[in-house]
């Protein structure tokens, strides 16, 4: 079962009413938030779909302004010079539609409707998801969609730029939309479409290498896609691409749910393959994983090198991150062919807490993938001084929910440590009267989650003492008050 969780930021979902109520110390009731969680599903489908430009379609738009429950205008920003249509002016508005940043809204309207029994919200899905197939899939199968295209709602038509040029433009990072609803909704196309993920970015199937940028134009061939050669695996850093985890996750999820929904096990092994590149990757002495499997680009100097690999930051440490959130949940949905995701992501994140974590401060440093403190290293390069570019940052909600998902799989002890001390401080720096939920300093509320899985939204902070218990009772009662308020109710299937 997918659970639905919101995101943290200035777009919120599903949980955002709940945060907005947060100044009164009393809880809601189960009831109370299953009528918010409705409410909100109804003013997505009253107010949330495409009323803009001369077409008015059944795709929902990105996000709605508050104050008028309109979409509000945003400004996508492009490079210059390729053959997009904002190629040459990129600072321009744009009422949006983006499929691929609309996983955890689908998710939540078919969780609704399977609570609530109302057919009315898993059909919304269905037909933006019918128009889509229909009037933004091209030959291959790819949708106008993710980091480079997008529908234009004021123009009622695809936009976006290529990068690079050549009709390079499909960058799935972070996004792992709600697969199954695509399967429902038509199996041909999501099957070619899943398909054509794989065949336009991997290059070399030996090692793994891939492009973030996949083509749209790359004639796909379904009968050879998934009958590679099977070569030895390959094990360690070698050169490559630019194979961001953040990238290469999306790859792995569109591939192992593929095998999952087609009851095919060639893009089960492949999905596995390529998540094996980073953890079979992960340093022999710390079990960090690795950022990218290939070595490309190495930043700093030449006497404190920074290799883009091998770095962990809080936006680099994948595995613990949105990345590591969807390997969970595939390992989770799998079920017995699910076992290695388990089991190599808690051995990772028992990694990230051994060298990343400092529980007396409830923060994490930023290393190599070696276990080298960059901040300490930085420091011995410059004696007398304590300042560093390379500043600690807090636990945020979606590492916690990755260590509670790990820890309800595994019961794993360590796992258990490291969970009940990351909410002991308000992540990010926020601070928190006791008993209230935070309130949310977002503008918008969002109708889609931005790029990530099930990712844990604006928690409401458990202190240390509250977590410090014993027994399985207690533990299960802790785990549950990590998951956001209220979304831990809804279930996609």
């Amino acid at each position: 079962m997918t659970r639905i969780f919101p995101n943290p930021g200035p777009f919120l979902l599903c949980a955002c009413f709940l945060i907005e109520a947060g100044a009164a110390s009393a809880q809601p009731t189960d009831r109370e938030r299953m009528e918010g969680l409705k409410q909100y599903a109804e003013t997505i489908l009253r107010h949330g779909r495409d009323t803009y430009g001369e077409e008015h379609t059944p795709l929902f738009v990105d996000a709605l302004e508050v104050s008028t429950l309109k979409a509000p205008e945003k400004m996508y920003i492009h490079r210059l010079g390729g053959p997009g249509p904002r190629s040459k002016q990129p600072f321009q508005p744009v009422i949006s539609s983006n499929l691929a940043y609309q996983g955890n809204l689908i998710r939540f309207l078919v969780g609704i409707g399977n609570l609530t029994g109302d057919s009315r919200y898993r059909e919304s899905c269905k037909k933006s998801l019918r128009y889509y197939f229909e009037h933004y899939r091209v030959p291959n199968g790819l949708l106008q969609m993710g980091h480079h295209r997008w529908v234009n709602l004021n123009t009622d038509h695809w936009d976006g730029n290529d990068w690079p040029a050549g009709r390079s433009g499909h960058e799935m990072k972070r996004d792992y939309p709600y697969y199954p609803i695509f399967w429902e909704t038509d199996p041909v196309a999501t099957r070619r479409m899943l398909t054509a993920h794989w065949d336009s970015h991997i290059q070399d199937w030996g090692f793994m290498n891939f492009t973030r940028h996949g083509s749209y134009v790359k004639e796909l061939n379904e009968e050879t896609v998934w009958s590679q050669p099977v070569t030895d695996p390959v094990v360690g850093i070698v050169p490559g691409n630019l194979t961001f985890f953040d990238s290469g996750s999306d790859i792995i999820y569109a591939g192992a749910q593929l095998g999952f929904l087609n009851k095919d096990d060639r893009p089960l092994f492949w999905a596995q393959r390529l998540y094996a590149r980073y953890s079979e990757s992960a340093h022999p002495d710390t079990g960090l994983p690795p950022w990218h499997h290939t070595s490309m680009r190495t930043f700093g100097s030449k006497d404190e090198p920074v290799p883009e690999y091998a770095l962990i930051t809080e936006g680099s440490a994948g595995f613990m991150n949105s990345g590591g959130v969807a390997m969970l949940r595939l390992g989770e949905e799998l079920g017995q062919k699910g076992v290695y995701y388990r089991e190599t992501m808690r051995r990772h994140l028992k990694a990230y807490a051994r060298f990343c974590y400092r529980p007396k401060v409830n923060q994490m440093c930023n290393l190599l993938f070696d276990g080298t403190d960059l901040a300490e290293r930085e420091k011995k390069r410059k004696p007398g001084n304590s300042s560093t570019s390379w500043q600690p940052w807090s636990p945020n909600p979606t590492n916690i929910l990755a260590y509670a998902i790990c820890y309800r799989q595994s019961k794993d002890g360590e796992i258990w440590e490291t969970l009940r001390h990351v909410p002991g401080e308000r992540s990010r720096g926020h601070r928190q009267v006791r008993g209230q939920v935070p309130r949310s300093q977002s503008r918008h509320h969002s109708v889609k989650c931005p790029p990530r899985l099930s990712t844990g939204g604006d928690l409401p902070c458990h202190r240390k003492q509250e977590l410090s218990g014993s027994g399985p009772d207690h533990r299960e009662q802790c785990l549950q008050q990590a998951l956001p308020a209220g979304a831990g109710a809804l279930y996609a299937k």
